[in-house]
């Protein structure tokens, strides 16, 4: 585990590209504008920032690693009152391509194997 830079992760399936910049639009707003580039949470005692957006819908085909498009949000939470700091990533995904990835995701765990035991 020692290679993982993002241990949490959440997939948000939306319903088109402008339900898709809704999103994004809002994580990324939200961050700019509260508490100093944080989102706050309820309890003010975390906060999340976007410090990273990866627009897959833009590259070319022969750039992406399987073809699969989304857009990523790399993110930092931090624990105002223990500093804890985890990194995190928000995976934006069409729903029409997000039923496709569902079903190739078999192929992508057999490419990422290191041998035949690890499938």
């Amino acid at each position: 585990v020692a290679n993982v830079l993002d241990p949490v992760r959440l997939s948000l399936v939306c319903t088109g590209p402008a339900h898709i910049v809704q999103v994004v639009r809002w994580f990324t707003e939200a961050s700019t504008h509260l508490s100093h580039g944080f989102i706050t949470s309820a309890d003010s005692q975390g906060r999340l920032r976007v410090v990273r957006v990866k627009n897959k819908f833009g590259f070319a085909r022969e750039d992406l690693n399987g073809g699969y498009r989304d857009l990523m949000l790399s993110t930092l939470y931090e624990d105002i009152t223990t500093g804890l700091r985890i990194i995190g990533e928000i995976q934006i995904q069409d729903t029409e391509l997000f039923e496709l990835k569902c079903q190739m995701h078999r192929l992508y765990t057999i490419q990422r194997a290191i041998g035949p035991d690890a499938i």
